[in-house]
């Protein structure tokens, strides 16, 4: 099978380089690179064209943003396959292997895996997605490891551009939509910088991504359940909104939430809602005493606090936030089980939240 790779860049000079190496380096070898550059003025483009030979497809011209170049992309892709790759990312060296044995042993139109999410030198971690079924609710699937046929672009259409920041998952609800077969491996695929546009502006990502997910509602096979998970959804990402304003409002919604003054607190959870909870929390007057998390993945810190391991055995005399939206339930449990009386979901806090807003 040959496989189109697309990288859209614009400047990216730190960070291009080990990008075109990831693919150019492949253990897979059946590959077209395709690089759509727009208009790079800090030396993307010079250090792009040392491997032009290398290349496909070169362009640097004026685009409508990032989907739009990608669809470009598309557009001169040859390949049975395509997968996207941007400038701040890159590929592990057999990712396209494991790929393409897929796309060969199974009945599929899309793969896609897991990611390591690269937030600094020591805080790294493996993200994988949640259940497909999800998407009617959010974005689930790590695009970096997503590679369709190309026969699936040509049949429902490419990324839709009037979406800015959410257009790869209104691309993946649509083809979710449309019973295209949607196939996961749990291998990790590719490596994500944590900074990209999707987490500089998550805020306006969220607000996007819920309009998608209210778009394709009605095509929902169990539409109380989604209608459900959508009012939370919605909950959460105004509180987020807020907090994100006016981090002083996080502390006062936790304190109310137990009606004591909370001075220190745990975090369960050190992926992508850790980070994002610990980051709003530190510019508050509450005190982060750790992270617990039950697959650590080898990080000691996060946020600059030490991230640990969650025993059951010790007691935990802090008020716990779960910052997770999968697997609730079962953290809950455990945290029961361990003797610990005071805790908080962001579902719980959104909720709270919107108690506030109704006042």
């Amino acid at each position: 099978m040959k496989v189109s790779i697309i990288t859209v860049v614009r400047n990216a000079k730190k960070t291009i380089e080990q990008t075109i190496n990831s693919v150019l380096n492949q253990t897979y070898k059946n590959i077209e690179y395709i690089i759509i550059d727009g208009l790079s003025t800090d030396g993307t483009q010079e250090i792009i064209k040392q491997y032009e030979n290398q290349l496909a497809y070169y362009v640097s011209e004026a685009d409508q943003g990032l989907y739009d170049a990608m669809n470009k992309g598309i557009q001169h892709a040859r390949g049975d396959i395509i997968g996207i790759i941007n400038s701040d990312d890159w590929y592990e060296c057999d990712a396209i292997k494991k790929i393409v044995n897929v796309f060969e042993k199974y009945d599929t139109e899309l793969v896609h895996g897991n990611v390591n999410m690269i937030r600094a030198e020591n805080e790294k971690w493996v993200s994988k997605p949640a259940p497909v079924e999800q998407l009617w609710q959010r974005m689930v699937i790590m695009h970096p490891t997503v590679f369709i046929k190309k026969k699936i672009y040509d049949q429902f259409g490419v990324f839709d551009t009037h979406y800015k920041i959410a257009a790869d998952y209104e691309l993946m609800l649509r083809l979710y939509s449309k019973k295209v077969k949607f196939y996961y491996i749990d291998e990790i695929i590719a490596n994500f910088r944590w900074g990209g546009i999707s987490v500089k502006l998550y805020r306006e990502t969220e607000k996007e991504a819920l309009q998608v997910a209210k778009k394709y509602f009605r095509q929902s096979p169990d539409l109380t359940k989604t209608a459900m998970l959508l009012n939370e959804t919605e909950k959460l990402t105004k509180l987020n909104d807020a907090i994100t304003e006016q981090p002083s409002l996080l502390e006062h919604i936790i304190k109310s939430v137990w009606n004591n003054a909370v001075k220190d607190i745990v975090i369960f959870g050190a992926g992508i809602w850790g980070a994002r909870y610990g980051e709003i929390l530190s510019k508050t007057n509450l005190n982060i005493i750790c992270f617990y998390d039950n697959n650590r993945n080898n990080r000691d810190m996060l946020c600059g606090k030490e991230i640990k391991s969650f025993d059951p055995d010790k007691i935990i005399n802090f008020p716990v936030l779960i910052a997770i939206r999968k697997g609730t339930d079962e953290v809950i449990e455990q945290l029961k089980r361990a003797g610990v009386k005071y805790y908080v979901t962001i579902n719980m806090l959104a909720e709270q939240y919107s108690k506030f807003e109704r006042k």
